[in-house]
């Protein structure tokens, strides 16, 4: 009689287990996708012929380009990222259409039109609907600015008066859109995906004291899930108040409201306030009651008080130095956005200040009255020798 070999026999009992495991992680591969790689399907309306770049971002930096060519306004895009990345989508002029996080695992489908990439259908898309949700409830204020952006790039440079008035504008709505986003990371403080829109919205230099404040509130539940967004504003915020710190105060030589030239090329010794505005702003704009406030604390012999305005109409700009006087030295920069002081100081919309240390060296940039008389409070114990060339 024929025996079976006991272990033979075992294996032949748990065969038909091992084939029901075998099919059961395939099934489960199957519906899983790849675990080690991410796919994003692009199903987008009217895009033509031309090829589209999407540029793959990871959290330790590194950059890849693949160049994708649609067919019948579909394409895809893989990739391989250990944690949460960003894939950027730009057209064959360089601007940016889209963006999308995605991680190893995920297969993401992105359904819309061209003209209406921020309300696009998004299947699977994790933290990528709580972002399109936003931008859908804010739809007007950043097609708007799109517009703007997109006008910027197309005025001639030597056009520079429609070229100005644009920027100041878009300046403008990019501070409103950092202070609502501000307002949405204040109710979503454990959200990656107010990280997501603090990086794609806020890392402009107006923004500098607002983003940083707005990263402070947030928890590190919400940066940690979304490293790469985080690393770019970490740097942003490093980069610009290393700017702000080792950036000296520069000379310069303007008329004052007696029509003679003050040349000014030393600031050491005491805080200074360089204060940009222009009479012929709106009412409220062309106030300069706030700079009272903001250094009614101080006596004349402490600190510096330069205003320069952005004039060319120099009757108007006496009359308004007459209705509304205010402490320090007046000057007027009739070249206004072009002029070398404008450039050098970074100067891009009105009001604005810039205030530096008894060093000579700038610590902030573009603030309310009761953040400056903060700031000159707090630097004016910062030690210096009392060497002072600032005419008077």
């Amino acid at each position: 009689m024929f025996k079976p070999n006991p272990q033979t026999g075992r294996e032949i009992k748990n065969g038909p287990l091992l084939f029901l495991l075998l099919g059961f992680l395939l099934a489960l591969s199957a519906c899983g996708g790849d675990k080690r790689s991410y796919i994003a399907d692009f199903d987008i309306k009217d895009l033509g012929n031309n090829p589209l770049y999407a540029v793959h971002k990871s959290y330790d930096g590194k950059i890849r380009i693949d160049t994708v060519w649609p067919k019948n306004n579909f394409f895809r895009v893989k990739g391989e990222a250990d944690s949460l990345s960003r894939i950027d989508l730009y057209s064959t002029g360089f601007n940016r259409l889209f963006s999308l996080y995605i991680q190893n695992g995920d297969h993401i489908e992105v359904d819309g039109q061209i003209e209406k990439l921020s309300s696009a259908k998004i299947k699977g898309g994790g933290i990528n609907n709580d972002i399109a949700d936003f931008y859908q409830e804010h739809a007007t204020m950043m097609k708007t600015r799109d517009s703007l952006l997109q006008r910027l790039a197309l005025t001639p440079p030597e056009n520079r008066k429609e070229y100005t008035a644009c920027q100041n504008i878009s300046d403008s709505l990019s501070r409103e859109i950092g202070r609502t986003v501000a307002t949405y990371a204040d109710r979503n403080r454990r959200s990656a995906a107010t990280v997501a829109l603090v990086a794609e919205n806020m890392l402009l230099p107006e923004n500098l004291p607002l983003c940083d404040s707005v990263m402070q509130l947030l928890s590190p539940k919400a940066k940690q899930g979304n490293p790469v967004a985080r690393r770019e504003i970490e740097q942003f915020l490093k980069e610009s108040y290393d700017i702000a710190s080792d950036t000296l105060f520069k000379g310069f030589s303007l008329k004052n409201e007696k029509d003679s030239t003050v040349r000014i090329d030393s600031l050491y010794g005491k805080p200074a306030v360089l204060h940009f505005w222009s009479a012929s702003l709106p009412k409220n704009g062309a106030n300069n009651n706030w700079l009272n406030d903001a250094t009614f604390h101080f006596p004349d012999s402490a600190i510096h008080i330069i205003s320069i305005a952005f004039d060319l109409d120099t009757a108007l700009w006496k009359q308004n130095l007459r209705n509304n006087p205010y402490r320090g030295i007046k000057l007027i920069e009739p070249r206004r956005f072009n002029s070398a002081i404008a450039q050098e100081y970074g100067i891009r919309q009105l009001p604005n200040n810039v205030v530096i240390d008894r060093q000579g060296r700038i610590v902030g940039r573009n603030l309310k009255s009761t953040e400056m008389a903060a700031l000159l409070q707090e630097i004016s114990h910062t030690p210096a020798e009392p060497t002072d060339s600032i005419p008077h």
